[in-house]
């Protein structure tokens, strides 16, 4: 935990960034499912694997968090904007390759 759990806004943002990343995801799934790719937890269970244990990580973070205090938190929120953009990016490159035009209002 970090101070910024105290602020509303930040916990405000953050409740509904993870709220859209959750259906994001699900959306994503479908799409793969509809090419014959793997999805869900067919696809995220080997990727797991691969990477640190969740254990591990929770709790090198336990230890890290207090210390690193705001720096964690403007971290976090500039890993989500980098996050934003290159699925954005992701997103127009698909469209484009699917040949199907692509509306913000859509």
């Amino acid at each position: 935990m970090t101070k910024a759990h105290r602020d509303p806004t930040m916990t405000t943002f953050l409740s509904l960034w993870v709220y859209e990343e959750f259906w994001h995801g699900e959306a994503i799934a479908k799409v793969l499912e509809l090419h014959g790719e793997p999805a869900g937890a067919d696809r995220i269970a080997p990727m797991r694997r691969r990477v640190a244990s969740p254990a591990r990580l929770l709790r090198s973070s336990r230890r890290a968090c207090p210390r690193a205090g705001d720096a964690l938190t403007a971290t976090q929120v500039t890993w989500g904007v980098v996050n934003e953009w290159t699925t954005q990016a992701g997103y127009a490159r698909l469209a484009e390759r699917a040949a199907t035009p692509c509306s913000a209002s859509s």
